[in-house]
């Protein structure tokens, strides 16, 4: 996975390809009916490429989960529990910060509405990979 991220934030092209490389990863972490490798080499050159590109690569990361996140209602169940087991991992790799005022609006969505379970699911694991003050303090900031 190393070697991966760092032959993809080498290569020799004259333009800016941060969303081109985020697409690819996450086609082929949402590929039915599996991946081509486990969800979590996915995750870990996410991470990787945040960290090599901390001034271009996490926020196209953010907006590929703003976009997804939208269209939550439109994916393959599978594909949905693999963004959240995905999107909990990487906030526990970052301290867990997000812009979480911007979904709060799904807490008036009905308890079943598929943006709802999503944030409710990345929550609980949230707390399964750390503890409950730290996540709460996380949302309140």
């Amino acid at each position: 996975r190393k070697e991966c991220a760092s032959y993809m934030v080498g290569l020799p092209v004259p333009f800016r390809y941060e969303y081109l490389m985020a697409e690819t990863i996450f086609s082929q972490l949402l590929l039915l009916p599996k991946p081509p490798f486990k969800p979590i080499y996915y995750t870990l050159v996410i991470i990787d490429l945040c960290k090599a590109l901390p001034g271009a690569f996490p926020a196209v990361v953010a907006g590929a989960v703003r976009s997804l996140f939208e269209k939550i209602a439109d994916l393959d169940m599978e594909c949905r529990t693999r963004l959240i087991l995905w999107f909990s991992h990487h906030l526990a790799n970052f301290q867990f910060i997000w812009p979480w005022e911007e979904w709060a609006y799904v807490l008036e969505l009905p308890k079943w509405a598929p943006q709802r379970v999503f944030v409710q699911e990345v929550l609980e694991r949230e707390v399964r990979l750390s503890y409950w003050d730290k996540i709460k303090q996380s949302i309140e900031n």
